[in-house]
């Protein structure tokens, strides 16, 4: 999946018919020349996830800073590193809402509120744990699903051994 297509999919995984009308991103040219683009992470499962600012100064063209300011990622680079410098190089998975319905769904989970988080946490089951192996191992899941899916079986393994 390409950067564009994983914003696609994080923005409409936010969309909720509240967050679209007070949140957002914006995407915008600089005059040095480059790039810039600013995400609002409030009310997402980003906003509180760490992330350590950075910066590569390479070349007068070449170059990008990042950083969280004030719950919004900050992304700037040259002129053709747009894609690089928006997270590109970032291979983590996030627990989207789409996945989260998507394995609610599949596995007959316990619908959340809206404002629920830490959705492995309060899903987390450990009579379950090995029929999520098995769903794991045999079902057709995309990375996201099956990053969800391991997060869910952790905890629920950490949930058998707190009630041990």
């Amino acid at each position: 999946m390409d950067l564009i297509q994983w914003l696609e999919e994080w923005y409409l995984s936010q969309c909720d018919g509240d967050w679209e009308h007070c949140y957002g991103l914006k995407i915008s040219t600089l005059d040095n020349p480059g790039w810039s683009v600013k995400i609002n992470l409030r009310e997402t499962m980003l906003e509180n996830k760490p992330f350590e600012s950075l910066v590569k100064e390479r070349t007068e063209h070449d170059w990008i800073h990042c950083r969280l300011k004030e719950g919004y990622f900050e992304g700037f680079g040259g002129p053709k590193n747009l894609v690089e410098n928006q997270l590109s190089d970032n291979k983590e998975f996030f627990i989207t809402r789409q996945v989260i319905e998507s394995l609610t769904h599949k596995l007959s989970l316990s619908e959340l509120g809206k404002y629920s988080q830490d959705w492995e946490y309060e899903s987390a089951d450990s009579s379950r744990v090995n029929e999520f192996v098995s769903f794991y191992e045999s079902a057709e899941l995309n990375q996201s699903e099956k990053f969800a899916l391991m997060s869910l079986i952790i905890s629920s393994f950490d949930d058998a051994s707190c009630t041990l």
